[in-house]
């Protein structure tokens, strides 16, 4: 499991005499998940110094970006941690046949900064939200998990407005590379794209039909393998900026 970056924290450390307080989430170039110990802090301690004290002679600093630049992952690694986010994810649809939560359960596997809790909420989010045959619940539970990553707290985008175009980025562009594989993001037109006809997930006639529909995990387990990858590339990628 990838075990590198955690949801946004707040911490107190000194440096240089300065009382630093610090958010995480590793979005910031001069932030650091430390896996180790350095200058005497303590290990998995999100560790920030600011641009005018990174001068390049600076032992801290050094340090930091050495141990940054030697913890980078490497193409094998990341394709590894995409692979297996998206293959878990297909598995538990066809277990379970929950698209939102087999999506969301599939990240989890590779990204433990996902909760449990929003593992289990995600299954609200089922059957076009809510078996309303609305937006995928595959496609929303991806949302949902790089908004953990990407998007800035209420308290952050107070501050500065301007952080919410971030994080507007970030679901414009995962939504963009789904429609460009599925053509969509729409329940009913996944289904005809998948099933040749649409399904009305609120109508009981339909949902039976659409339940009892031989292959059909299988089939949704595609279309939740198309989410979790994307999401989980696009999480990888979020690492790293």
């Amino acid at each position: 499991m990838f075990k590198k970056t955690k949801t946004r924290c707040y911490f107190t450390v000194k440096y240089d005499k300065l009382d630093l307080r610090v958010s995480g989430s590793g979005r910031s170039a001069r932030t650091a998940l430390a896996g180790k110990c350095i200058a005497g802090v303590s290990e998995q301690l999100i560790r920030h110094i600011p641009e005018e004290h990174a001068a390049a002679g600076n032992p801290f600093c050094k340090e930091i970006n050495e141990y940054q630049e030697k913890d980078k992952m490497t193409p094998e690694e990341k394709k590894a941690i995409i692979e297996k986010a998206t293959e878990a994810a297909i598995k538990f649809q066809v277990r379970d046949d929950v698209c939102a939560r087999s999506c969301m359960a599939g990240l989890a596997t590779q990204f433990d900064f996902i909760p449990k809790e929003m593992v289990t909420a995600s299954a609200s989010l089922a059957g076009g939200c809510g078996s309303a045959s609305g937006s995928c619940g595959a496609y929303c539970a991806g949302l949902l998990a790089l908004g953990l990553q990407r998007n800035a707290t209420i308290e952050e985008e107070l501050e500065n407005p301007a952080v919410f175009e971030r994080c507007a980025a970030a679901f414009t562009e995962y939504r963009e590379r789904f429609k460009a594989e599925m053509g969509t993001i729409m329940c009913p037109k996944i289904h005809e794209k998948v099933y040749g006809r649409a399904y009305q997930l609120d109508d009981p006639a339909d949902q039976e039909a659409f339940l009892t529909m031989p292959g059909h995990r299988e089939k949704c387990g595609e279309v939740v393998g198309v989410a979790a990858r994307i999401a989980a590339e696009m999480l990888v990628e979020g690492m790293e900026e």
